[in-house]
């Protein structure tokens, strides 16, 4: 029989933890919110008396952080539920050109943005031109479900 455990996966955004003080010292993980993290429903409904009904906000302003840094407080400090590391979540904030090409398949998150006055997306050959895909998104999808009706012309650039 299964045992199911409230969880949560995440890529850390800082290392060591986050120290906070108010009242006493706290340590804690959080994830950056842009990279995005995945809770399980029971460990949501575990949060709710910090994080609904207008107490979310409340969590954040005690604590003086930002929603992501809130998350991890309530997770990690309040309830002692230990943070799963990962590395497939990815924000705007590394350098995601450096992801390996054969290795983008199988992360849980991507994200886009600027980078040192670049051009911070993955890097994929072939599929749509960067004109016709800035984000790469579009060159992602069709590999992921080349079924859809739109990755037609995605295909035919396969070919070509």
């Amino acid at each position: 029989e299964a045992v199911w455990r409230p969880r949560v996966s995440l890529r850390p955004s800082a290392d060591p933890p986050v120290l906070v003080w108010f009242q006493l010292s706290v340590r804690f993980w959080f994830a950056t919110g842009g990279a995005g993290f995945c809770i399980s429903r029971g460990l949501a409904l575990k949060m709710s008396p910090w994080a609904s009904l207008g107490n979310f906000i409340s969590t954040a302003e005690k604590i003086r952080l930002p929603d992501d840094c809130t998350v991890g407080y309530i997770i990690e400090a309040l309830l002692e539920v230990p943070l799963t590391h990962t590395h497939t979540f990815h924000s705007h904030l590394e350098n995601l050109q450096k992801l390996p090409t054969d290795t983008v398949l199988q992360q849980v998150t991507l994200s886009y943005g600027g980078f040192e006055n670049r051009r911070n997306v993955v890097s994929i050959a072939g599929g749509f031109s960067l004109a016709d895909d800035p984000t790469r998104f579009k060159t992602v999808h069709c590999l992921l479900y080349p079924d859809t009706d739109w990755c037609v012309r995605f295909r035919l650039h396969q070919k070509s």
